[in-house]
């Protein structure tokens, strides 16, 4: 999410480091107010708070001597008249600093201290418990709604006034810093880049004519599998993933059919300097893999990996362990991908037993070399 500055000013102080793990509701930046309209409204509205203090005084003043008709009571309504005109410029003001980007929550504490906002500091955003933003203009500091909008709701829908969410300590990630400390920005001038990749989508580009497998799956729940190339060894499968919705638009150039797989994500580095923590997440936007849909099943199949199959012309084989040797054992594939391959339950082999589940290929060629031509397709073993 981009951070932006609520106000024009100067930037005093940058309290965050670009690659830093941040708290909601952490300090981001400090902003020196600069912004002359805004400095002289909050002058005039403590201008006219003083005034308003005089005339409500001398009102209060005036009402206790006007019973001895010892002043006109003209005297009194025109001070009554001085202060609905300093009341009304004093909300003319408020409205004026808030288009200016306070809160409502600062204007108060102007009117409370009688002191100017000179700067104002940025944090990172609230979330709730469903990963929303918490937005200050409908709650104030203490996060519940004031006795006037609780009445007003009440009058407007006739119904208990709704619960506040909880809210949820989320952590950011600084991924981005476009300002330095002295530099002027402007109201809504992007500051920053704060990313939550604690859970990430998976961006699928299938064939379209896959959307009904994809909308089967979808529909069924069905568990999806994320593949992630390694440099060495196997690749990394994650397991019992979900698909969170499908495009309505299939691309114009490449005719593929977006669809988005939500991931977990977890840190897999976390380094303190300082104070500061810096980590690094497993899964990464802009990283490729595969996603993996089920679009078939089999109520009587044994599910072995590929590389556990050998190829002899029309015939399949997997081998089974023996004691210390490996026995070649004929089976009847039912489907296969890029992964795993269905083998039928018939008997030949079945769930438990130990096989070799890669380098099927090279027993077959050692077992082919040794014979001097072609295999048997009972050697090995017997019956």
């Amino acid at each position: 999410m981009a951070i932006t500055s609520p106000l024009t000013g100067v930037i005093n102080a940058i309290k965050i480091s670009r690659g830093e793990l941040i708290q909601s509701g952490r300090p981001l930046f400090t902003l020196r107010l600069t912004h002359q309209d805004l400095v002289e409204t909050q002058e005039k509205f403590l201008t006219s708070l003083g005034e308003l203090d005089v005339e409500e005084r001398e009102i209060q003043r005036l009402a206790s001597i006007s019973g001895t008709g010892a002043i006109a009571g003209k005297t009194k309504l025109a001070r009554e008249y001085e202060r609905d005109k300093l009341m009304a410029s004093l909300k003319a003001a408020k409205q004026s600093m808030l288009l200016h980007g306070l809160t409502g929550e600062q204007i108060q504490r102007i009117e409370q201290r009688r002191e100017l906002i000179r700067e104002v500091t940025i944090y990172a955003p609230t979330l709730h418990a469903d990963r929303s933003l918490h937005h200050d203009s409908l709650h104030g500091p203490s996060d519940a709604l004031s006795t006037e909008q609780v009445a007003s709701l009440r009058f407007a829908s006739m119904q208990p006034p709704p619960v506040h969410p909880e809210h949820i300590d989320a952590e950011f990630l600084v991924t981005q810093l476009d300002v330095s400390r002295g530099e002027s920005v402007q109201a809504g001038q992007h500051l920053g880049q704060l990313s939550d990749y604690s859970q990430i989508l998976i961006e699928g580009q299938a064939y379209q004519r896959d959307g009904e497998a994809l909308q089967m799956a979808a529909n069924t729940g069905a568990a999806l599998q994320a593949v992630f190339e390694t440099k060495q060894g196997p690749p990394q499968v994650v397991e019992n993933l979900k698909i969170v919705y499908i495009g309505n638009e299939v691309n114009r150039q490449s005719r593929a059919l977006p669809f988005y797989v939500s991931l977990e994500n977890e840190i897999e580095r976390t380094e303190k300097i300082g104070g500061q923590q810096f980590v690094s997440w497993r899964f990464k936007p802009g990283q490729r893999l595969q996603v993996r849909v089920p679009v078939a099943g089999f109520d009587n199949a044994i599910v072995v990996p590929k590389d556990a199959i050998a190829e002899e012309g029309p015939d399949r084989f997997v081998f089974v362990e023996n004691n210390n040797h490996f026995d070649r054992v004929a089976v009847q594939v039912l489907a296969s991908d890029s992964m795993n391959v269905a083998i039928k339950n018939d008997g030949q082999v079945w769930p438990g037993q130990s096989i070799a589940v890669s380098g099927a290929h090279q027993l077959q060629m050692a077992l082919k070399n040794k014979s001097g031509g072609a295999i048997d397709p009972h050697a090995g073993h017997n019956h």
